[in-house]
């Protein structure tokens, strides 16, 4: 029954998949390509899960979409959107993506970092220097700018970051694919 719900409502065996929280990334690129899923302590793993054509992963992507109040089409062949939870979702569709339609959702952090954890000698994100550096830019209103390669932690230390700033202050956040 659970299966068949997931198929009826949710995201089928994507489902399955998004309730586990060691999960940061799931890539579908393709029919001809396994799911790809990005676990925490065991880096890039393949699935056992296919697509069974193009059209499978297309469905798929317009049903994100209309939850969401977006589109995927052959004239809007790229959409971004956020699932229902807040994760973020992508899908392209030929000709975009050379290999086929793809979707890549990328998880939020159920646990997500704070400042003290950034510091923390464990872990070994940041100095406390520069951490204060930042509170300091952040109470005086200066522009931060946030950059770096892809999973290099930016919209976490953003996230922890949001903790030093005073509740009555505007956010802008840009983001250029």
């Amino acid at each position: 029954a659970g299966i068949l719900l997931h198929k009826m409502y949710g995201l089928g065996d994507i489902e399955l998949l998004l309730s586990d929280n060691n999960l940061e990334e799931i890539a579908i690129n393709g029919s001809r390509e396994p799911v790809a899923i990005y676990h925490k302590k065991h880096g890039w793993c393949k699935t056992n899960l296919f697509f069974s054509s193009d059209d499978e992963i297309y469905n798929l992507s317009a049903q994100i979409g209309r939850k969401v109040g977006r589109e995927i089409n052959s004239l809007n062949p790229i959409m971004d959107a956020h699932l229902l939870g807040g994760d973020r979702a992508a899908a392209t569709m030929l000709p975009i993506s050379s290999s086929g339609n793809t979707i890549t959702i990328r998880r939020l952090a159920r646990n997500p970092w704070t400042p003290t954890q950034l510091i923390d000698p464990t872990t070994n994100t940041m100095s406390k220097d520069i951490a204060a550096l930042l509170w300091q830019a952040t109470q005086y209103e200066l522009n931060i700018l946030i950059a770096g390669g892809t999973a290099s932690g930016k919209t976490s230390t953003l996230n922890a970051l949001c903790a030093f700033m005073p509740p009555n202050q505007r956010i802008i956040s840009i983001e250029d694919t």
